[in-house]
């Protein structure tokens, strides 16, 4: 197994960014035959009954770019300060 080390680095600060849209696992009901026991079964299995969903355009690099953007902003870096 491959490792490497980094030396002299520091993480000052981490962003996140996520879609908007939320879809509830009971607003598809038709993927469940329409059943809400085969849909409670289904959420107890996963552990949860909501999640975010992207617009059909939207990257997970645009969502990457964007977190970048916010956390400089944030942060007020100047991007030619950052070294990697």
């Amino acid at each position: 197994m491959a490792t490497s080390a980094l030396h002299h680095i520091k993480v000052s600060g981490i962003s996140v960014v996520v879609p908007s849209t939320e879809i509830c696992i009971y607003d598809e009901a038709e993927y469940y035959g329409n059943s809400v026991k085969k849909i409670d079964r289904m959420r107890q299995m996963v552990g949860f009954y909501k999640r975010r969903v992207s617009e059909a355009d939207v990257t997970p690099s645009d969502y990457g770019i964007a977190a970048t953007e916010k956390l400089i902003a944030d942060m007020a870096l100047d991007k030619s300060s950052i070294d990697a």
